[in-house]
């Protein structure tokens, strides 16, 4: 859950997270606290903008795979 690090481990790699359209979302270079806390807002977003997407309640439990549900 550690975000990597640039620089001889000095300076934190920035993510911008997108949503399923590409637009962005939210920036941070923290993603350990953005999975504990941020997502949650984020994710209760996006399930009303992109209702036939996968916005998981445990999202550290998931496993990886198609966003799009069946």
């Amino acid at each position: 859950l550690e975000s990597p690090l640039l620089a001889k481990n000095s300076v934190p790699l920035r993510f911008e997270l997108l949503s399923p359209a590409k637009r962005p979302i939210q920036t941070t270079s923290d993603l350990g606290n953005f999975w504990k806390s941020s997502y949650f807002d984020v994710a209760k977003d996006m399930r009303g903008k992109y209702p036939k997407h996968r916005w998981p309640e445990k999202p550290l439990e998931e496993t990886p795979g198609r966003s799009i549900k069946r």
